[in-house]
């Protein structure tokens, strides 16, 4: 499905979305961007998660006008899983296009759902990725975490003693969510609407929490954001819906980063995100990359 519509992330849309999920990374920052070292962006950039926000309300019109939110339910694809490649950014004000490719339904013992998508800024692309409904998560489908402490004891903002594990905990409440769905051009009363009485944070929402994990493992290892700025290459993303469906305000998500061995220059991590009890709501493969690494790739 090409659309033509264009759309637009305004440097106000930035600021909410940042303060929604405390992402504070100067490259989002309208008063740190410029000290960052060798940005050659001009100004702030939006976020990688209000970005999968958007694409998540898209995808989710594009499967009701095509009778597919009944073909999931019937084939129990309990889990929403995200494939991003980012092949540059949105800066405040670039208009953008989106476009769906057609749906596919693969496999028999694990069916999965699954849509091509694409961003685009001014005819080039800026983000190629795959959408997939699946019946099982499609990465670390080992993780477990029975053998942990106990993690409601554990400090925010610490290590696991003995793991390597970095804890994040943040508490989930309707105003963050409401004013990231605005922040990404979603229609908020299509998850919050007191009158209706329904309360339903969407699975964007408490993905984009871990950016602020991240965030915060890298402060408590001293790294310095400005002259060793970051920029995310890949993310992979997977959520089990129906747990986040039941998702309540003031209902503790406890986050857990670990971060991989690094490889091509690259800095990769798996994070989750998990309930009090240890059910993993999410699971992520993220991949980041020095700026002027990335600056250098492309000029070749």
């Amino acid at each position: 499905m090409t659309n033509s519509k264009k759309y637009s992330f305004s440097l106000t849309h930035i600021d909410v979305a940042r303060n929604s999920t405390d992402d504070f990374n100067p490259f989002h920052d309208k008063n740190r961007w410029h000290q960052i070292n060798d940005n050659p962006f001009g100004k702030p950039i939006t976020l990688g998660f209000q970005q999968v926000a958007f694409i998540s309300d898209q995808l989710n019109l594009y499967r009701q006008q095509h009778n597919e939110v009944a073909l999931i339910e019937e084939e129990s694809l309990s889990y929403s899983h995200y494939q991003l490649n980012f092949a540059s950014v949105l800066k405040a004000g670039d208009e953008f296009s989106f476009e769906i490719k057609k749906s596919k339904l693969t496999g028999t013992d694990n069916k999965v759902l699954s849509n091509r998508f694409l961003i685009k800024n001014n005819g080039n692309i800026t983000m190629i990725g795959f959408k997939r409904e699946a019946q099982q998560p499609l990465i670390l489908e080992s993780a477990s975490f029975e053998n942990l402490p106990d993690i409601t004891k554990v400090p925010d903002r610490t290590f696991i003693s003995g793991e390597n594990y970095f804890l994040k905990r943040k508490f989930l409440n309707t105003a963050n969510g409401k004013n990231f769905l605005v922040s990404s051009l979603v229609e908020q009363s299509k998850y919050f609407d007191e009158l209706s009485n329904k309360v339903v944070f969407p699975e964007s929402f408490t993905l984009a929490l871990v950016s602020c994990a991240l965030l915060e493992r890298a402060t408590h290892c001293g790294h310095d954001f400005l002259k060793h700025p970051m920029v995310y290459v890949s993310q992979q993303l997977c959520i089990n819906r129906n747990i986040n469906a039941q998702l309540k305000s003031n209902d503790a998500l406890v986050m857990l980063i670990e971060k991989q061995e690094d490889e091509d220059g690259l800095e990769t991590y798996h994070c989750y995100g998990l309930l009090d009890n240890k059910t993993i709501l999410y699971r992520c493969i993220i991949s980041l990359a020095p700026l002027q690494r990335v600056i250098e790739s492309n000029q070749k």
